[in-house]
């Protein structure tokens, strides 16, 4: 049997893109028109570009009210009325930018519910920060006032940190990440 070894663009062998490509395809065709989940936002918008030393991506998004991180408690809408929250096109979720301050440090915050939270969504964040945990890239520190609380290790200065909240009623999620005051 004669492996085909020819490699595309990216490095990759063309049967593996040709694969890659059809499940991509057929993804796209079974999840038209659903709304995006908070993990996969957050991921793309705030983690990999705090991960990169760089700003929150908010293409798409419009300056808006806090109604999700409102609904949340008086200390989200404290938060949220302080600093710039982005609304996304489907209604179930909500960006917050955290501004640098004397109180807080730079950050970055999405909030989900309903479709957004889902369960698939939450084993998708659950997977990544197992990964990164596996990797050593983030270790589990005292708790926040969210739970438990992640930071990464010597691979970033500062230091980031990795934050997450689940409640049931009704079912939202946020994940977090910001930049701490320590060093690696």
């Amino acid at each position: 049997m004669i492996e085909n070894t020819r490699k595309t663009t990216f490095g990759l062998s063309s049967d593996f893109y040709r694969t890659s490509v059809g499940l991509f395809c057929a993804m796209l065709l079974t999840t038209s028109g659903a709304v995006a989940g908070a993990w996969s936002e957050f991921e793309q918008r705030c983690l990999a570009p705090f991960e990169a030393v760089e700003r929150p991506d908010l293409s798409g998004l419009t300056k808006g009210a806090a109604t999700i991180f409102g609904q949340l408690g008086e200390g989200f809408a404290q938060t949220a009325d302080a600093n710039a929250v982005y609304t996304f096109p489907a209604a179930e979720l909500e960006l917050m930018v955290i501004a640098p301050s004397d109180r807080a440090y730079s950050g970055c915050m999405v909030v989900g519910r309903g479709a957004a939270a889902d369960a698939a969504d939450q084993r998708a964040a659950d997977a990544w920060l197992q990964v990164q945990i596996e990797a050593e890239r983030y270790d589990e520190v005292a708790g926040s006032v969210l739970g438990p609380a992640y930071h990464s290790t010597v691979w970033r200065e500062p230091k980031l940190r990795f934050v997450r909240l689940i409640t049931d009623a009704p079912r939202v999620v946020v994940y977090g990440i910001s930049e701490t005051d320590y060093e690696s």
